[in-house]
C-alpha cells in the first residue's frame, strides 16, 4: 500500500522537462538570453503536460455528439450560478463601487455599463476568480509539447482512435504554435508593465486577469483605464479591451465587424 501511495504521488508531480530547445527559440526570436535560462532554470517553472492533454482532450470530445449535452451542462450553469438574486446583486454592487470608470468606458466605447460587468461575472465573478494557475508554465508546456507521442502517456487510454489520431496530431502541433505565441506575449506583457511573467496566475489554458484575455489580446487592446500608467490585465485596464477586442462585435469601439451577440 506505501509502495502504491509512493507511486500516485509521483506520478502527481509535473514532470521533468528540457527546456533548452524552446529557450532557443525565444532567443533567436530576439528574448535575452539571459533572461530566458534564467526563466527555464527557475525552481518554479516546471513542466506541466497536462495543459496540452486537457486541450487534446477537449478538442476531440467536441467532435463527438457528447458536446450536446456539454452545451446543455453549460446553460444549466449560467441559469444555476448567475441568475441568482445574490448573483445579480453583486453586479449590481460592483456597477456602484466601479461607476466612474466603467461610466467612462460606457461613454468612449458605446457599450452599456451593465452588458460590460455581465461579461465580467460570467468570465471571473467580477474578479473573484481569474485562476490559479502560473500562466509561463501553462504556456511553455503546450509550446513544448509539440509531438502527440510525447503527450500520449497523459491521455485517457480509448480517447485516441484510428480515426481521430491524425486529427490530433495536427491539432497538438498547431496548439503548440499557438501557446508559442502567447508566451511570447506574456513575455512582452510582463516586461512592459514591470511584472514578474512567472508571478502571474490565471487560467489553465493561460488566460489572464478580470476579463480572462490571453496575453496576445491583453497586449494588442490594453487600455491604462486606471490611468496608473500601465495596462494591466488584473485591474480594470482590461475591460475596454471587452470592445476594443470585439468581445462584443459590431460595438461602436469594436475593431472588428459583425453583429452584437448577447447571451439572454
Amino acid at each position: 500500500a506505501s509502495v502504491g501511495l509512493v507511486l500516485a504521488t509521483l506520478a502527481a508531480q509535473p514532470a521533468a522537462a528540457d527546456w533548452k530547445p524552446l529557450a532557443e527559440r525565444l532567443t533567436a526570436d530576439g528574448f535575452s538570453r539571459e533572461a530566458m535560462e534564467s526563466l527555464f532554470s527557475h525552481p518554479e517553472c516546471l513542466f506541466e503536460p497536462d495543459a496540452m492533454a486537457g486541450k487534446l482532450r477537449s478538442l476531440i470530445r467536441s467532435r463527438s455528439a457528447e458536446v450536446d449535452s456539454l452545451a446543455a451542462a453549460l446553460r444549466k450553469a449560467f441559469q444555476r450560478d448567475y441568475l441568482k438574486p445574490w448573483a445579480i446583486a453583486r453586479a449590481n454592487v460592483y456597477l456602484v463601487e466601479n461607476k466612474a470608470v466603467l461610466d467612462e468606458i460606457s461613454v468612449q466605447y458605446g457599450v452599456p455599463k451593465e452588458i460590460v460587468v455581465s461579461i465580467l461575472l460570467i468570465e471571473t465573478h467580477l474578479g473573484k476568480n481569474t485562476g490559479h494557475r502560473r500562466v509561463f508554465n501553462r504556456l511553455a508546456s503546450m509550446a513544448r509539447a509539440n509531438d502527440l507521442e510525447e503527450v500520449r502517456p497523459y491521455l485517457d487510454v480509448d480517447l485516441l482512435t484510428p480515426e481521430n489520431e491524425e486529427f490530433a496530431r495536427r491539432r497538438c502541433r498547431e496548439k503548440a504554435d499557438w501557446a508559442y505565441g502567447e508566451l511570447k506575449a506574456l513575455l512582452n506583457y510582463s516586461a512592459r508593465n514591470g511584472i514578474d511573467p512567472l508571478g502571474i496566475k490565471g487560467s489553465i489554458y493561460g488566460a489572464i486577469g478580470l476579463c480572462q484575455f490571453m496575453p496576445s489580446n491583453v497586449f494588442l487592446y490594453g487600455v491604462d483605464a486606471d490611468g496608473d500608467g500601465r495596462a494591466e490585465a488584473a485591474t480594470l485596464d482590461g475591460v475596454p479591451a471587452i470592445v476594443t477586442g470585439g468581445v462584443i462585435e459590431g460595438a461602436p469601439g469594436s475593431t472588428h465587424a459583425g453583429l452584437k451577440l448577447i447571451w439572454t
